[in-house]
Protein backbone atom coordinates (compact mmCIF):
# COMPACT_ATOMS: atom_id res chain seq x y z
CA UNK A 1 0.00 0.00 0.00
CA UNK A 2 1.66 3.49 -0.96
CA UNK A 3 2.29 5.93 2.09
CA UNK A 4 -1.05 7.98 0.57
CA UNK A 5 -3.37 4.90 1.74
CA UNK A 6 -3.63 6.73 5.12
CA UNK A 7 -4.20 10.24 3.92
CA UNK A 8 -6.94 8.68 0.83
CA UNK A 9 -8.65 6.87 3.93
CA UNK A 10 -8.81 9.45 6.22
CA UNK A 11 -10.04 11.82 3.20
CA UNK A 12 -12.78 9.49 2.10
CA UNK A 13 -13.59 9.59 5.65
CA UNK A 14 -13.77 13.14 6.02
CA UNK A 15 -16.17 12.88 2.17
CA UNK A 16 -18.48 10.29 4.42
CA UNK A 17 -18.98 12.14 7.47
CA UNK A 18 -19.48 15.40 5.49
CA UNK A 19 -22.37 14.22 3.54
CA UNK A 20 -24.09 12.24 5.97
CA UNK A 21 -23.97 15.14 8.06
CA UNK A 22 -25.64 17.49 5.00
CA UNK A 23 -27.96 14.70 4.45
CA UNK A 24 -28.71 14.52 8.28
CA UNK A 25 -27.61 10.36 8.30
CA UNK A 26 -24.77 11.13 10.61
CA UNK A 27 -25.18 13.09 13.79
CA UNK A 28 -22.44 15.15 15.22
CA UNK A 29 -21.63 12.92 18.14
CA UNK A 30 -21.60 10.17 15.78
CA UNK A 31 -19.16 11.93 13.17
CA UNK A 32 -16.92 13.30 15.72
CA UNK A 33 -16.81 9.77 17.19
CA UNK A 34 -15.90 8.63 13.79
CA UNK A 35 -13.44 11.30 13.40
CA UNK A 36 -11.63 10.12 16.92
CA UNK A 37 -11.57 6.57 15.73
CA UNK A 38 -9.84 7.55 12.46
CA UNK A 39 -7.07 9.60 13.91
CA UNK A 40 -6.64 7.44 17.12
CA UNK A 41 -6.59 3.72 14.84
CA UNK A 42 -4.17 5.94 11.74
CA UNK A 43 -1.42 7.46 13.21
CA UNK A 44 1.05 8.88 10.89
CA UNK A 45 3.97 6.53 10.47
CA UNK A 46 2.38 3.28 10.12
CA UNK A 47 3.96 0.54 8.32
CA UNK A 48 1.52 -0.92 5.94
CA UNK A 49 1.22 -3.93 7.91
CA UNK A 50 -0.21 -2.29 10.42
CA UNK A 51 -2.64 0.11 8.41
CA UNK A 52 -3.69 -3.73 6.99
CA UNK A 53 -4.33 -5.14 10.27
CA UNK A 54 -5.98 -2.02 11.33
CA UNK A 55 -8.08 -1.11 8.41
CA UNK A 56 -10.79 -4.00 8.63
CA UNK A 57 -11.38 -3.16 12.13
CA UNK A 58 -12.14 -0.12 11.73
CA UNK A 59 -16.11 -0.83 10.60
CA UNK A 60 -16.87 -3.15 13.29
CA UNK A 61 -18.36 -0.24 15.58
CA UNK A 62 -19.27 2.18 12.81
CA UNK A 63 -20.96 0.47 9.70
CA UNK A 64 -20.92 3.88 8.08
CA UNK A 65 -16.99 3.12 7.37
CA UNK A 66 -17.13 0.13 5.21
CA UNK A 67 -18.05 2.34 2.12
CA UNK A 68 -14.22 3.84 3.08
CA UNK A 69 -12.46 0.93 3.66
CA UNK A 70 -13.75 -2.08 1.74
CA UNK A 71 -12.43 -0.39 -1.99
CA UNK A 72 -8.87 -0.24 -0.22
CA UNK A 73 -9.17 -3.23 1.32
CA UNK A 74 -10.00 -5.08 -2.42
CA UNK A 75 -7.84 -3.01 -4.26
CA UNK A 76 -5.08 -4.25 -2.00
CA UNK A 77 -6.10 -7.71 -2.61
CA UNK A 78 -5.95 -7.47 -5.97
CA UNK A 79 -2.47 -6.45 -5.72
CA UNK A 80 -1.39 -9.26 -3.51
CA UNK A 81 -3.17 -11.60 -5.46
CA UNK A 82 -1.18 -10.08 -8.81
CA UNK A 83 2.44 -10.39 -7.34
CA UNK A 84 1.82 -13.70 -5.38
CA UNK A 85 0.93 -15.50 -9.12
CA UNK A 86 3.52 -13.72 -10.62
CA UNK A 87 6.00 -14.61 -8.08
CA UNK A 88 4.50 -18.26 -8.08
CA UNK A 89 4.34 -18.40 -11.74
CA UNK A 90 8.21 -17.55 -11.36
CA UNK A 91 9.44 -20.26 -9.07
CA UNK A 92 7.38 -22.60 -11.07
CA UNK A 93 8.91 -22.02 -14.16
CA UNK A 94 12.37 -22.05 -12.58
CA UNK A 95 11.17 -25.34 -11.03
CA UNK A 96 11.41 -24.73 -7.60
CA UNK A 97 8.24 -26.32 -6.67
CA UNK A 98 8.79 -25.79 -3.06
CA UNK A 99 9.09 -22.22 -2.78
CA UNK A 100 5.97 -21.47 -5.28
CA UNK A 101 3.99 -23.80 -2.50
CA UNK A 102 5.70 -21.65 0.20
CA UNK A 103 5.21 -18.37 -1.88
CA UNK A 104 1.25 -19.20 -2.89
CA UNK A 105 0.53 -20.33 0.87
CA UNK A 106 2.10 -16.79 2.28
CA UNK A 107 -0.09 -15.35 -0.46
CA UNK A 108 -3.58 -16.90 1.01
CA UNK A 109 -2.77 -15.78 4.51
CA UNK A 110 -1.46 -12.41 3.77
CA UNK A 111 -5.07 -12.18 1.87
CA UNK A 112 -7.25 -13.54 4.49
CA UNK A 113 -5.96 -11.09 7.28
CA UNK A 114 -7.73 -8.68 5.05
CA UNK A 115 -11.04 -10.63 5.53
CA UNK A 116 -10.75 -11.64 9.47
Amino acid sequence: MEPTARGEIQNRVVEMITRGLEEGTISEDRARAIAKLVLEQLPENMTEEELLTILPKLDDEFKEMTEVILPVVMDYEKKIREEVQTKVIGLVRARKFSEALAAARKGIDDSSKLFD
